[in-house]
């Protein structure tokens, strides 16, 4: 099988556009210093996880972790790769909590918005959600999950859906869709403080479609 050195090279090289292939020495010829560094410290990562070392997850190059739980993940080390994600969302939480920042028309003004189902922009969310789902091919990409929510057997695919759903991200444009209506006005540009998931993108690329504008 791939061993997990073979599999953090391939999934470095494919998360920064560089390679597919599952072949250490294909991958590591496109990887810069940088992203050689990322699969060095992943594997330092794994080995101290091993050792019973890892008891939280540092700041704050969170890249890393997730190509180091796309690896474990790849050759079969669920247990791994989950207990990387539960650190990481548990770390997230509370060092890196995930918001959007949108400024609407007076009176609103700039609103900070946070991931979930309540507070400003979840209605608004909900009803554009449901409408690029009805009227558009997307469906939500549950690899975009946290990994050991993707892979908590108590969870439904509706309840993944539905955290896919209410990200913060969704919600301000949501907000800003709302706030122009049926004018063709440029939207606000929303600035989120982490990098957006590929649900986000696919998400972004349909309502564009679906509403004729440019977003960003």
């Amino acid at each position: 099988g791939v061993s997990l050195r073979t599999a953090l090279y391939a999934c470095c090289a494919k998360s920064a556009g560089k390679s597919e292939e599952a072949d250490a020495d294909l991958a590591d010829a496109k990887l810069n210093a940088q992203e050689r560094e990322r699969v060095q410290r992943g594997v330092q990562l794994l080995e101290a996880i091993e050792a019973g070392r890892f008891t939280k997850v540092p700041s704050p190059d969170y890249q890393m972790f997730h190509v180091v739980i796309q690896a474990a993940g790849a050759v079969g080390m669920h247990d791994v790769a989950s207990a990387i994600s539960r650190r990481l969302m548990a770390s997230t939480a509370t060092e890196l909590r995930a918001h959007a920042l949108v400024e609407l028309p007076s009176p609103r003004g700039r609103v900070e918005l946070s991931n979930g189902p309540s507070g400003a922009g979840a209605e608004e969310c909900e009803r554009l959600v449901r409408r690029v789902r009805k009227e558009t091919q997307f469906e939500h990409v549950l690899s975009a999950l946290p990994y050991a929510f993707a892979q908590d057997a108590s969870k439904t695919d509706d309840d993944k859906c539905r955290s896919l759903a209410f990200h913060c991200e969704k919600k301000a444009l949501a907000l800003a869709l709302h706030a122009a209506g049926t004018s063709r006005v440029t939207l606000p540009r929303i600035e989120v403080n982490i990098r957006m998931c590929s649900d986000c993108q696919a998400f972004y690329a349909h309502a564009a479609t679906l509403t004729g504008r440019v977003l960003e």
